[in-house]
């Protein structure tokens, strides 16, 4: 595997996506629609199959995700063909609420040309050191 600026790129921009009001355009623009995708959220019971149920969870949090802070802390991403992953570590401040880390990681697969998601799991992250 080597290291890949495209899917660096492309976190960054999924970071961004929410606090900007469009992580629903992130999410129908780079979410795969073959069978098998899977997103799981950071709480209990955010286990979500297929585009559609991606899509439904993208609408019921854009209002909140456009409110939120996000600071990026670091990003690595790698790629082999058509297949790549990227892990990246984020702390997000939602006003009103507490600030969480979070370390999202992705498995990105290559159709027509695009990367798009098949996995995403967002988990809290470690207690700063």
């Amino acid at each position: 595997m080597k290291p890949s600026e495209e899917l660096h790129n492309l976190m960054v921009k999924f970071y961004e996506s929410g606090p900007k009001g469009e992580s629903i355009a992130f999410t129908e623009t780079y979410i795969s629609r073959m069978d098998g995708v899977l997103v799981v959220g950071s709480d209990p019971g955010e286990w979500f199959e297929g585009y559609e149920a991606i899509l439904k969870w993208t609408v019921s949090l854009a209002e909140i995700l456009s409110q939120a802070k996000i600071e990026i802390k670091y990003i690595k991403a790698y790629s082999e063909g058509t297949m790549g992953w990227a892990v990246g570590e984020s702390t997000i401040k939602i006003p009103d609420g507490p600030e969480a880390t979070l370390v999202t990681t992705g498995v990105f697969h290559q159709e027509n040309g695009s990367w798009k998601i098949v996995h995403f799991r967002h988990a809290n992250g470690p207690e700063p050191v």
